[in-house]
């Protein structure tokens, strides 16, 4: 069933005002985030566009050079402007075991941890990709038992600490909090340490920059976790919420975290500071939050999507201006599954797209977007039909630079079946 979402009337007058008074911004380069010749149909996954445009994906993989594709196995690959794209290489007896690598974030340096999906086994393991060693997994037992799984959430700035979680391979086990410290010299070496917590179930999605504050859940179990925060290897207090709640975000220099709480039949968002006292920002008209996408570097700003009967709209909720709902071009009770993805660093600018659980005949269209508290909402497809591009076709804005000066973009056909269908698309703003 789709209904009406409810907004404040005086966000479609700001939103009016802002369009008027501001034009868009104009598109000054376009660059393919290209793929390899032994890749097939690479999409993206994720980027570090402040630290040389680093893009991650997975891809089918030709993995001894005979022009054929095994379909169910995906490697990851990093692609960058400054160098060629690099493909997570792996065994072929892992290759032939129906595997799926997921990157789930990009440090500075390049490195790139996530998770290898085996399918067949039922199982996933912990990773790490460095520019010199390539790929390992990580280790996911303090024991040393090879029957073990996990996943890795998020790297620090120089990629030496990773966080996430491990957790023992028998059904009903639950996950612990992990720490990887990574070192990449003339060899690499890879420690596994368990966060601090006396409860049964626990999970870190997010680290800070410098790696010394994780934060994620923790509880007896997975219907009743709270925000946790870990200083190094301990657990610091930080303030309960709700019947649930999780810390998804940290701040670069760890100064709050963002993430969820159930509170009252609905999920608002929560801010938490560095003493752990909680901050809760409800959605307009009684909504609740379906996503965090992303926050910025101060964990001040944050975009995700909220929802009122089942209808999503993507939203903007910053420290100083609360919850803004984004506009979804006039069509609102259409778009039922639209989100925002990114936010630059001052939360003036998000990029999202607009999306619907069920589309007929091309309608509604998928579409990319930006906002901008100047601008006020903006479709890629005319950001690019300005610079001369014809019939464009995007259909996600996936990232956004901190500064706002660029964003990556998904749609079109790609050059070839070996290269992405992303760009990076370079904004000046009047």
């Amino acid at each position: 069933m789709r209904v009406d979402i409810v907004r404040p009337a005086v966000l479609f007058v700001l939103f009016a005002v802002s369009a008027a008074a501001a034009a868009p911004p104009v598109v000054t380069e376009v660059r393919p985030v290209p793929g390899a010749p032994d890749l097939f149909g690479p999409g993206i996954g994720v980027t570090n566009l402040d630290a040389g445009d680093l893009v991650a994906g997975s891809s089918r993989w030709d993995h001894d050079g005979d022009g054929i594709y095994f379909n169910e196995t995906y490697v990851a690959f990093l692609a960058s402007p400054a160098t060629p794209t690099r493909v997570f290489a792996i065994p072929e007896d892992l290759y032939y075991g129906s595997v799926i690598d997921t990157v789930s974030e990009i440090a500075d340096n390049g490195i790139c941890v996530g998770t290898n999906l085996w399918r067949r086994e039922f199982r996933n393991k912990p990773f790490v990709w460095t520019p010199n060693a390539g790929l390992h997994f990580l280790p996911c037992s303090t024991r040393g038992s090879a029957a073990c799984m996990g996943s890795a959430a998020a790297v620090s700035a120089d990629g030496r600490i990773s966080v996430g979680y491990v957790s023992p391979q028998a059904q009903g086990a639950s996950p612990r909090a992990a720490r990887w410290s990574i070192v990449d010299g003339r060899r690499l070496r890879l420690t596994l340490r368990e966060l601090e917590t006396a409860d049964a179930w626990s999970n870190a999605w997010d680290v800070s920059v410098d790696g010394g504050t994780a934060v994620g859940e923790s509880g007896a179990d997975e219907a009743s976790i709270v925000a946790a925060r870990w200083v190094g290897l301990k657990r610091q207090p930080m303030e309960a919420v709700g019947t649930a709640s999780s810390a998804l975000f940290v701040a670069d220099d760890a100064s709050g975290s963002i993430g969820w709480a159930d509170l009252g039949g609905v999920r608002v968002l929560v801010r938490w500071d560095a003493s752990g006292a909680a901050t809760i920002a409800a959605p307009p008209g009684g909504g609740s939050v379906e996503s965090v996408r992303a926050v910025n570097r101060a964990a001040t700003a944050a975009v995700g999507a909220y929802s009122i009967g089942g209808n999503w709209a993507p939203f903007v909720w910053t420290v100083g201006g609360g919850f803004v709902t984004i506009p979804e071009n006039g069509r609102e009770t259409d778009y039922d599954r639209s989100e925002a993805f990114d936010v630059s660093d001052d939360g003036s600018t998000v990029v999202g797209y607009l999306g619907a659980q069920v589309i007929s005949n091309g309608e509604p269209p998928q579409r990319a977007f930006l906002w901008n508290t100047s601008v006020g909402f903006v479709l890629v497809n005319d950001l690019m039909a300005a610079h001369g591009e014809t019939d464009p076709d995007y259909f996600f804005a996936d990232a956004i630079s901190g500064d706002a000066s660029r964003i990556v973009v998904t749609g079109n056909v790609s050059a070839s079946i070996h290269d992405t269908n992303s760009v990076i698309v370079s904004l000046a703003y009047p």
